[in-house]
């Protein structure tokens, strides 16, 4: 794996990998201990493949989510080189230009200011042409493990299961006891892939059982409005992995959102910018 861009402070600690699309390989609670982040092992050769490539962390998706049309699975910007514009030990700045579609990505990873352990991300995408439909995605692998739960606010609304990975409910619209259920991480054995779309929402949190652990996601839901919540466990290599995934789009397959009307698209010179945070609200006494 290429050097990565270490960030530190009092509170936590980040590895960003510019070569591998500013992914924040590693983020590490330094009061608990704990690392947010789910770690895989990549199979070895050439990065086309994202599942096969895939060492965990926190990508974006851009794009596109799944294959369409020019644009490969998972988008372009997880096999993006970016330069490093800054890097002064809290914070990091990086750079790329992409040749389709033709935009130029700017992302600013700063360390949350102590008491707070995490990192915000703001980005600014500016098209050079014409993009053509896209969708925006965060993509971070949360750790987690069976019986950890999700934590949704106030607001929260038009729950639905995806149509072709609608894990443990049916597809379609969910009921009172289909979001508790898919609100639970299930155990291994299960063998689950699920989608579930919310909207409302510009935070979400997973938490362990005996409430020492929260992992909590907040971001700029002008930019991000839909939320997809997807559950991994016994599949793909991914076990006990959770992404709380902030996106432009419902649902994910770019193709349908153009349909729906919820692809985004930008014309020549112009420009968007959103935030992201990913933080840890362990217990102080809490080890990993």
């Amino acid at each position: 794996m290429p050097e990565p861009v270490l960030l530190r402070n009092e509170g936590a600690e980040a590895e960003v990998i510019a070569d591998e699309g500013a992914r924040v390989q590693h983020l590490r609670d330094r009061v608990s201990g704990r690392e947010l982040l789910l770690q895989r092992t990549a199979e070895p050769g050439p990065r086309v493949d994202f599942l096969a490539a895939c060492t965990g962390g926190w990508d974006e998706l851009f794009p596109t989510d799944s294959e369409w049309k020019e644009h490969p699975d998972h988008g372009r910007v997880w096999t993006a080189a970016f330069d490093v514009v800054e890097a002064d030990g809290a914070a990091a700045a990086f750079r790329v230009e992409l040749g389709s579609p033709p935009v130029e990505i700017e992302r600013r990873l700063t360390l949350l200011a102590p008491p707070r352990r995490g990192v915000r991300a703001e980005t600014t995408l500016r098209a050079r042409g014409p993009t053509g439909p896209f969708l925006w995605a965060a993509h971070p692998m949360l750790a987690v493990e069976a019986g950890w739960r999700i934590e949704l606010p106030d607001g929260a609304r038009n729950f639905e299961a995806d149509r072709e990975l609608p894990g443990r409910p049916l597809p379609g619209p969910l009921g009172e006891a289909q979001v508790a259920e898919t609100a639970v991480i299930p155990a291994r054995a299960d063998e689950v892939c699920e989608v579930v779309y919310v909207d409302g929402v510009g935070s979400a949190a997973v938490r362990s059982p005996d409430g020492a652990h929260v992992t909590r996601a907040s971001w700029d839901e002008s930019f991000l409005r839909h939320l997809w919540l997807v559950t991994i466990t016994g599949r793909f290599g991914l076990d006990d992995c959770l992404l709380i995934e902030p996106c432009t789009s419902r649902p994910y397959r770019l193709e349908d959102a153009v349909e729906a009307g919820t692809a985004g698209s930008l014309e020549a010179g112009e420009r968007v910018s959103w935030w992201f945070e990913l933080e840890s609200l362990d217990e102080p006494s809490a080890g990993a």
